[in-house]
């Protein structure tokens, strides 16, 4: 294995046998000591992050493309960040809490407004995705959302129990629900801290 490939690699361990090769090697080439210590001093931490530069032109395309959407479409943005943490309750609260800051509106959970995922809501915020709550699985907020289409929003707690199929979802889910859904109409900006 070479020393280009130990780099690329990142195998630390190969990458410490070749600095005597180098160092040896750069002695009987008549090149000054120090200077390949030095060399070898710049070239060790490079290699901790160091990648080919067809990487290299893919991350900057993909980094041009998310800063464009993040400028221009923020809350959506936001929205498809929040939804591809869905599950990873500490990985949404760190973004909700960066919506927080930039001033994004983050809307709470609605069994008659949420979907699946977080979405962005013209003018108003991104709306929380149903799937984003603890203890909430995709089977049931499909069956959520089938009923609402098909007979409109819900009601009342009633109206829900008898119009969503029981059998998707349990006690603990239906709490999740409703801990979720603040009892008072939502702040400015919503916080998911205490769900």
């Amino acid at each position: 294995m070479g020393l280009r490939k130990a780099m690329g690699k990142k195998l630390k361990d190969k990458l410490a046998t070749f600095k005597i090769d180098w160092a040896d090697g750069a002695k009987a080439n008549g090149y000054d000591p120090q200077l390949a210590e030095k060399m070898w001093a710049d070239i060790e931490p490079f290699a901790e992050y160091a990648f080919n530069k067809s990487h290299s032109a893919a991350y900057g395309l993909l980094t041009m493309q998310t800063a464009y959407l993040k400028a221009h479409y923020p809350l959506e943005y936001m929205a498809a960040v929040l939804t591809s943490y869905t599950g990873k309750t500490d990985k949404i609260v760190h973004y909700v809490a960066e919506c927080n800051r930039a001033n994004y509106t983050v809307l709470p959970p609605d069994v008659n407004s949420s979907g699946r995922d977080f979405t962005a809501v013209v003018d108003e915020g991104i709306r929380f995705g149903l799937a984003g709550i603890r203890g909430v699985g995709v089977g049931v907020v499909d069956e959520i959302v089938r009923a609402r289409k098909a007979g409109g929003p819900f009601t009342s707690l009633q109206d829900f129990c008898a119009r969503v199929d029981m059998r998707q979802t349990n006690k603990k889910t239906l709490e999740a629900l409703i801990k979720a859904v603040p009892s008072t109409p939502p702040a400015t900006r919503a916080s998911i801290s205490s769900r």
